[in-house]
This record gives structure tokens, sequence and C-alpha cells, in this order.
């Protein structure tokens, strides 16, 4: 009758929105730290097997989600059956912002990567070649153990560090190619810092 065949058209309407229910189901921080974790490599060759985001898993993994929110937009936005009329537009453009959201939290994990190993490469530079500018005396015993700390952490940062920036600029490409603006002042500093890291190394050598 018309009753079930109303119901029925309803609930067949329904489908293409329950198809992208996991976008409000999961939690996004918890599904983020779990496919982080899974997205990690190791920077295979070098002293200590530092870790890194796997920018082939990423490069899927957005394209997953920017695939889904592109199809959430060409979803059907109502329907008239019988007596029955579903206005779903204002369901369409939110399920569309909260895959866009998904998305951006990814992209924004790379982006944040970047600027953490770019800030905390920058201060090491900045303290070491300050602490190694200072004198130190000959039965300043403390200085002494100060600045053979520094040479110490150089070298054992420095397999790390010299891998660094291809990764680095690899993942800014990344986001270019998803339109995700990255600061001038990062691809500057992105140009700058391995001299800044070379010019670290040989104070070391002469420390």
């Amino acid at each position: 009758d018309d009753m079930e065949s109303n119901r029925e058209s309803c609930l067949e309407f329904r489908k293409p929105f329950l198809k992208h229910k996991h976008l409000w189901h999961k939690d996004l921080a918890t599904a983020l730290t779990t496919f982080t974790e899974e997205a990690t490599e190791v920077m295979e060759g070098v002293e200590g097997s530092p870790e890194m985001p796997s920018l082939s898993k990423f490069q899927v993994r957005i394209n997953e989600l920017r695939d889904e929110e592109a199809e959430i937009k060409e979803m059907q936005g109502n329907v008239v059956e019988g007596w029955i009329k579903i206005d779903a537009k204002p369901a369409r453009t939110e399920l569309s912002k909260i895959a866009s959201k998904w998305s951006e939290k990814h992209t924004s994990y790379l982006k944040h990567y970047v600027d953490k190993e770019l800030s905390d490469l920058q201060d090491f530079i900045k303290r070491v070649s300050t602490g190694l500018a200072n004198e130190v005396e000959e039965n300043d015993q403390d200085k002494l153990i100060e600045a053979m700390t520094y040479v110490r952490d150089v070298r054992l940062s420095q397999d790390r560090i010299d891998n660094l920036f291809v990764p680095l600029k690899e993942t800014i490409a990344l986001l270019k190619t998803f339109k995700i603006s990255v600061p001038d002042d990062t691809i500057e500093l992105l140009e700058m810092i391995p001299f800044n890291w070379e010019d670290t190394k040989k104070v070391t050598l002469n420390a």
C-alpha cells in the first residue's frame, strides 16, 4: 500500500547518509590518534631509528576523506514521495562539514609536525651556539662539562637532523597538493636552517 511504499522510499533515501555514519559515530580525536600511530614509519638507516609520518599513508587517507566529502555534497537533498516530503539539505550540509573537519585534522597534523620539528631544531641550534660562544676558563670545570655536553648532543643528533630536511620538504609538498597553505616564514626557515645546522656542526668541531 501507499504507507508501506512511502516507508520503503524513506528508508532508501536514508541509506546514502548511513553510509557515512562513521563520521559522527567515531570520536575524531581518537580516530586520528589511532591512524597516526599506524601511519608512522622509521627513518631507515638513521641512527636511533627516529620516527616520522608515513606520507604515502597520509596521502591515501586524506584523499579518501576528500572523496567522501565530495560524495556527500552530491547526495540527493530532498525527496517527495506521496504525502511525504523530506528536506535533507541541512543534514547533508552538516555532514559535509564533518567530513571536511576530518580531512582538516589530518592535514593540520602534518603542518604541526613540520612546525614542531623546525621550532625544536631552531631552539637546539640557538642553545648550542649560545652555549659554545662563551669562552671556557681552564679551571672552570662546570663550564667545560657544559661545553662538552653541547658537543655530545650535536653528535648524537647529527644523523637524525642531517636526514630530516628532505622529509620536511616532502611533507610541505604534499600539503600543497591538497591546496593547504604553508606560511612563507616556514618555507624560508626550512631553506635557511640546513645552513645554520652546518654552521653549528662546524662550531662543535672547533670546541
